[in-house]
């Protein structure tokens, strides 16, 4: 007869691995939103590049930067299109990096912000962008 108190151990072996990949998987999962949370801030826009913050756009790319150093970009080409979001991580000249954690994206910036007649344009990988509304602060 079967004695209910006697349970086989390969029954115990199999939860505990089960449980082990869970909590393992579940540890994964948090340290990657801990680095989110960490590296998706990004740093604010240091003073003496205030003028990059604003909508920039052409006619395949668009770019916002945000005072508080956020930013969404986004580019298009035939029928494919890349997007971004994160902060700025840093600056290095004019060139700045985007990203969450240790994942990022440059950006060369080849022209900086300027006035061309009425218009704030900058040079960004290449394309020629216009600022079409700026960015308040909050």
């Amino acid at each position: 007869m079967y004695d209910s108190a006697v349970i086989p151990s390969s029954i115990y072996s199999s939860k505990a691995s089960k449980l082990s990949g869970l909590c393992s998987g579940l540890r994964y999962m948090l340290v990657l939103a801990f680095a989110w949370l960490l590296g998706g801030c990004g740093q604010p826009l240091p003073l003496d590049k205030a003028e990059y913050a604003g909508e920039w756009q052409s006619a395949d790319m668009y770019l916002l930067i945000q005072h508080d150093g956020s930013v969404e970009y986004q580019r298009y080409d035939g029928n494919s299109r890349t997007s971004i979001s994160g902060g700025i991580q840093k600056f290095d000249g004019n060139d700045f990096e985007v990203g969450i954690g240790f994942i990022s994206s440059r950006f060369e910036v080849s022209e900086p912000p300027h006035r061309v007649g009425s218009d704030w344009q900058m040079v960004v990988d290449g394309v020629r962008l216009t600022r079409v509304s700026d960015v308040q602060f909050y």
